[in-house]
């Protein structure tokens, strides 16, 4: 971590431009072994809280995350403040950002989500650990993070998809946030763990992006999460 993160030359930022095009297939785009390396390591970073000043205001981590996380079919669809903030191109929760800004006006409506849920599980787990200040969750909040979350935990679940049906019931659940009893680890197969521990970071996310706060901010500690 202190290698990655050392300045000036700040090493993770030369390499978070790399999850930008998991969804691109030409020559010269990031392998999913190179977005998958570049996962881990940013998600190894954002376990020192006392790193995320750095991984918030230079390295702008958690917008690589969620770009990389989102799909413009879904951004679509959103509701007027969510998709003012997360539009392809010109959303403001890109502005700023080296490099996102930048991708958000070349992918603009074609850009698609990470294909692999490995490197998903990944970011989303990078996610949680940001979300462990208050300060981070602020963040993730005014970047409308939920919304990519909810449409990621979607697109991964292997269940229904019933954000259209227009019932009149609440939108703002998860697919895979449900009671239903669970197989046990072991009888799963290495891609069916992976889903599971991607549905359970999205839960996860969503309960901590949700909750309201209460009282004055506190110290960047992973006790501010309770």
């Amino acid at each position: 971590r202190t290698l990655l993160l050392r300045p000036p030359s700040r090493i993770l930022s030369a390499l978070l431009p790399l999850l930008l095009d998991g969804h691109v297939e030409t020559h010269g785009a990031a392998s999913p072994g190179k977005r998958r390396g570049v996962a881990a390591a940013l998600r190894h970073c954002c376990h020192d809280v006392s790193a995320h000043g750095v991984l918030l205001d230079d390295c702008c981590a958690p917008q690589f995350i969620l770009f990389a996380l989102a799909d413009a079919s879904d951004i679509a669809r959103l509701e007027s403040d969510d998709s003012m903030a997360l539009q392809l191109p010109g959303g403001t929760a890109w502005h700023g950002a080296p490099f996102v800004d930048d991708a958000s006006e070349v992918y603009g409506d074609s850009k698609k989500r990470e294909p692999r849920a490995d490197v998903s599980l990944f970011l989303l787990e990078a996610l949680l650990c940001l979300c462990g200040t208050r300060r981070g969750r602020t963040e993730l909040r005014r970047l409308k993070a939920y919304a990519v979350v909810r449409d990621c935990d979607y697109h991964f679940a292997p269940g229904r998809d019933d954000r259209d049906e227009g019932d009149g019931g609440p939108s703002e659940v998860l697919v895979t946030a449900d009671d239903a009893p669970e197989p046990p680890p072991e009888s799963l197969t290495e891609e069916e763990l992976t889903l599971k521990n991607v549905a359970k970071a999205c839960a996860d996310l969503a309960a901590m992006l949700l909750r309201d706060e209460a009282g004055p901010p506190g110290p960047p500690t992973y006790d501010d999460m309770d």
